[in-house]
């Protein structure tokens, strides 16, 4: 269900326990998610846009100056 609810290849997720890169829980050989804990994890992988980016630089500078 959570290779599904992520649209990621089994592989991938399997990978990503491994590595304890995802929440997860195991009992045994099983592997279970928490649909919340999944949808934390997914929006703390935010990608800032380019105008952020120069936002945040732009600031930065701002205070280096001052």
């Amino acid at each position: 269900e959570a290779i599904k609810y992520l649209d990621m290849s089994d592989s991938y997720v399997y990978k990503l326990t491994a590595k304890r890169r995802i929440p997860h829980y195991k009992q045994g050989k099983l592997i279970y998610f928490v649909r919340e804990e999944l949808d934390r994890w997914l929006t703390s992988q935010k990608v800032k846009s380019r105008i952020e980016l120069e936002m945040e630089a732009a600031t930065r500078i701002k205070k280096m100056r001052s």
